[in-house]
C-alpha cells in the first residue's frame, strides 16, 4: 500500500511505468491502474467502503462467538473456529478486536531443565548416535515409544494453555476462575507405548508409584508388551526406545542401548511431548470420583487417538533431534 501511494507523485516526476514498477518493485500492471484511476477521477485514493466486503468478521458471527464465550468462557478458541469453519486468525481478531473482551494474547515461559556443561555435551554426543542410527535404520523400521505417566482424579490444569475469555473477573463464577484440587488425590498410574507408524498398544494402569525395576513392571513387558509386539511386527523390524535398563529391556529384541538415548530429554518422546498433555486434557478437564472413572476415561480418550495424530507426533521426533544438535545440546524450544 505505501509504495502504491508513491505511484502518483513519481508519474507527475515523468517517470515511465517500467522505471516506477522497477524502483518500486511492483507490477506493471499495478502501476497502469494506478495511472488509470488518477485520469478518470484525479485522485489514487481508495473511496470509503470500497474494496471486498467482510465475509467472516459479520455481525452473525460475532454474535454466535458471544453466546458460545457466554455459554463456556474457558472454551477452546481454535474449536469454536472449527465449529464455525472460520480461522484461528479471525477467531482471534474477533476476541480482540470485535468482541472487546480486553483479552490479551501474551507468549508464555516455561520451564526447562538446568543444564550442566556436562550434560550439553553427553546430549549432543547421543542426539548424533541417535541421528546416525536413524539415518542407517533398515527400510520401514518401526520406532516404538514408551513412557509412564501419573493421573490423578483431579481435573487437570495447565497455568500455560488453560484461560477464561471475558473482561471483568468479577463477573465470572469461582467453578470458571478457579480448579478445586484435593491435598492428596487418588492417583493411578499408566504404562503407554506409541509406534512411528501410528498403532499404539492398549493403555496398562498400575498402582501409582510402583518402580520400574520391580517385578509388576516386568511383567507387564513380558506379559503385555512382548505379545503385542509379536502380534504386530512378527518381523522383528522395529526398535524399542528405552534407557537400556534391564527392567525395560528384558524379553526385547532390540532397543537404543542407555549410552545412545539422551538423558534428560523429555521433549525427544512423542509421549511427553504431546502425547500425555492430550490425553490428560481431555480425559481430565473434570475431577473425577473414583479412580475407576479416572480409568475409564483416560482409556476412552487414549482409544481415540487417531492412527494420523500418532504417526504426526512421532514424525516430530528426528526434527527434534536434530534440533539438539543445533542447539549444541542445550534447551531446544518448540
Amino acid at each position: 500500500m505505501a509504495k502504491t501511494k508513491a505511484v502518483p507523485d513519481l508519474l507527475r516526476a515523468g517517470l515511465t511505468v517500467t522505471a516506477i514498477s522497477r524502483q518500486l518493485g511492483i507490477s506493471r500492471q499495478t502501476v497502469y491502474n494506478v495511472k488509470k484511476k488518477l485520469e478518470l477521477t484525479g485522485s489514487a485514493d481508495r473511496k470509503p467502503g470500497s474494496g471486498r466486503k467482510k465475509s467472516v468478521r459479520v455481525k452473525s458471527i460475532i454474535n454466535k462467538v458471544k453466546q458460545r464465550i457466554q455459554t463456556n468462557p474457558i472454551r477452546s478458541m481454535r474449536r469454536m473456529a472449527a465449529d464455525l469453519k472460520i480461522s484461528n486468525t479471525s477467531m482471534r481478531r474477533i476476541v480482540k478486536n470485535d468482541f472487546q473482551t480486553g483479552v490479551k494474547i501474551v507468549l508464555n515461559s516455561f520451564r526447562v531443565p538446568l543444564l550442566t556443561h556436562q550434560q550439553k555435551e553427553t546430549l549432543l554426543e547421543r542426539a548424533k548416535a541417535i541421528l546416525k542410527d536413524l539415518k542407517h535404520a533398515a527400510t520401514g523400521r518401526t520406532i516404538l515409544f514408551t513412557d509412564e505417566k501419573i493421573f490423578t482424579v483431579n481435573a487437570a490444569a495447565n497455568r500455560r494453555n488453560d484461560r477464561w475469555i471475558g473482561n471483568d473477573p468479577q463477573n465470572c463464577s469461582e467453578g470458571i476462575k478457579h480448579i478445586n484440587t484435593t491435598k492428596h488425590p487418588a492417583s493411578v498410574m499408566m504404562f503407554g507405548l506409541v509406534a512411528s507408524d501410528g498403532q499404539k498398544m492398549p493403555p496398562v494402569f498400575t498402582l501409582a508409584g510402583v518402580k520400574v525395576n520391580t517385578e509388576a513392571d516386568l511383567d507387564i513387558l513380558s506379559s503385555q508388551v512382548k505379545p503385542w509386539l509379536e502380534a504386530h511386527y512378527p518381523d522383528g523390524n522395529y526398535i524399542f526406545q528405552q534407557d537400556g535398563a534391564p527392567a525395560h529391556t528384558r524379553n526385547l529384541a532390540a532397543y537404543w542401548p542407555k549410552k545412545m538415548w539422551p538423558p534428560q530429554s523429555p521433549d525427544l518422546n512423542p509421549l511427553d511431548y504431546s502425547v500425555w498433555a492430550t490425553v490428560e486434557k481431555e480425559a481430565c478437564n473434570t475431577s473425577h470420583a473414583s479412580v475407576q472413572a479416572l480409568k475409564a476415561s483416560v482409556k476412552r480418550t487414549w482409544q481415540k487417538m487417531t492412527l494420523d495424530y500418532i504417526k504426526k507426533t512421532c514424525l516430530a521426533f528426528r526434527r527434534r533431534v536434530e534440533a539438539v544438535i543445533r542447539a549444541k545440546g542445550g534447551n531446544t524450544e518448540h
